[in-house]
């Protein structure tokens, strides 16, 4: 699989999930339940992929630059839950 996959991926992935957040928040709202909700989430999370979908096939190959940003990126992400989880496992061995 290759980085682009991933991006693709990633991008019907979140189309999904801006659905699943939508239906959260329209359930929260209105207060739908049983199968009208059922049915709400299938519509917003196939209308999510869909878009997510259509967007993922739109994206510009990567450059360099990209790839670079992207590893930078990551490397800043997993340092950060790193110190996080090594703040807690001092907390718990005081």
């Amino acid at each position: 699989m290759t980085l682009e996959s991933f991006r693709r991926a990633g991008a019907v992935l979140s189309g999904i999930g801006a659905g699943l957040i939508f239906t959260h928040m329209i359930h929260e709202a209105t207060g739908i339940e049983g199968p009208g909700l059922r049915v709400l989430y299938l519509v917003l999370v196939g209308f999510g992929a869909a878009a997510g979908w259509s967007n993922s096939r739109d994206l510009a190959p990567w450059t360099d630059r990209d790839r670079r940003d992207w590893i930078i990126g990551w490397i800043v992400v997993l340092a950060l839950i790193g110190i996080v989880l090594l703040t807690f496992a001092a907390d718990a061995f005081k």
